[in-house]
């Protein structure tokens, strides 16, 4: 397991109030380089929940509890996209 991604799951452990399997496994690669990275999450928690994606994922991005080697999130329709600093490039 790459350290850098156990670190973003579990930031999304604690913002999302997930399982870590989920949160792991929700990361993956945008298509199109929108992104350095991106979480499908909320599609697992909005199927579970019965509550917009969208909604889900823009509450999550207002947090601040993310690790340093993320400089933003945003949330782009139901995906949670990652955006690095430079100590995660340096």
């Amino acid at each position: 397991m790459e350290d850098w991604k156990k670190k973003i799951a579990q930031a999304l452990v604690s913002v999302c109030e997930v399982e870590f399997e989920d949160a792991y496994n929700s990361l993956c690669q945008p298509k199109g380089g929108q992104a350095d990275w991106c979480s499908t999450l909320a599609f697992i928690v909005a199927k579970k929940e019965k509550k917009n994606p969208a909604q889900i994922c823009a509450h999550w991005a207002k947090s601040q509890n993310w690790p340093k080697i993320v400089k933003r999130v945003e949330a782009v329709g139901s995906y949670l996209n990652f955006y690095f600093s430079n100590e995660f490039w340096g």
